[in-house]
């Protein structure tokens, strides 16, 4: 039986069929003793389950048979009914005790990220194609956001870049990964490995959204094989991101 939410820290976090590579890699890292943040993962089981309680299972199998306008339509229907029908008690229980307990844990505003189990795989990274959401302290929000987050497997620019994948959207599910919101001094992303096996790092001041959003330019470190600095390009970073409990984002010039 498949558990619809497990802590981050759990065995079964780590895998990425049930849990979606992004959790399960974060699932792994911790397991390996390295830091990261607290947190739990809500299955891709659990979308699986409100696609079928709320009939949005027999809707998308006409997907098949649709020409491109009734494709749009079914398509908005699956949108809508991930955001407005009710969620299943059988997730929506166990998901809001586990965000209750993560809070008292923490006392940090939450953040509720995609996990996919179609991205961070070789070939199809999806890079920016489902949804992140920061600051969530109100469990209505906390909600929208995790509808939000499903509902994104169906957005125009996930089923284009699915299209050009042959990635079909009825034949994968969504799974999310949510963890306290850091007040990072710095933070950044990285290319774990380029084309000569070596790594590429971006970096900036306070949390990594700006770089997300495009709003400045990163420092961007190349390293070798070995993990040495080979070179550093410093970017303009005109302001950074914050985070507060009640004000997640507010910018600052720096």
């Amino acid at each position: 039986m498949v558990l619809l939410v497990v802590p981050l820290s759990s065995l079964e976090a780590a895998n990425a069929e049930v849990y979606g590579p992004k959790a399960a890699n974060q699932a792994a890292l911790g397991h390996a003793g390295l830091p990261i943040p607290d947190g739990f993962c809500l299955s891709s089981e659990a979308y699986r389950v409100q696609l079928e309680t709320n009939n949005l299972k027999k809707v998308i199998e006409k997907l098949p048979n649709a020409d491109n306008r009734e494709a749009r339509l079914i398509v908005n229907e699956i949108r809508m009914g991930l955001f407005d029908k009710p969620i299943a008690s059988e997730i929506l229980e166990p998901l809001l005790e586990a965000r209750a307990d993560l809070l008292g844990r923490t006392n940090a505003p939450l953040v509720v990220r995609s996990s996919a189990l179609v991205e961070d795989r070789e070939g199809s990274s999806f890079a920016g194609q489902f949804e992140s959401f920061l600051g969530l302290a109100d469990e209505k929000e906390f909600i929208t956001a995790v509808r939000a987050c499903w509902a994104a497997l169906w957005s125009v620019r996930a089923l284009r870049y699915m299209g050009t994948h042959a990635i079909d959207p009825s034949d994968t599910a969504m799974a999310l990964l949510i963890q306290p919101l850091i007040d990072a001094v710095s933070s950044g992303g990285g290319l774990s490995q380029t084309a000569e096996g070596g790594m590429i790092l971006s970096a900036t001041w306070g949390l990594g959204e700006a770089i997300a959003q495009g709003e400045i330019v990163p420092d961007r470190y190349e390293l070798d094989v070995n993990g040495t600095i080979t070179s550093v390009d410093t970017g303009r970073k005109t302001h950074k991101i914050g985070c507060h409990l009640h004000d997640a984002t507010p910018s600052a010039l720096v």
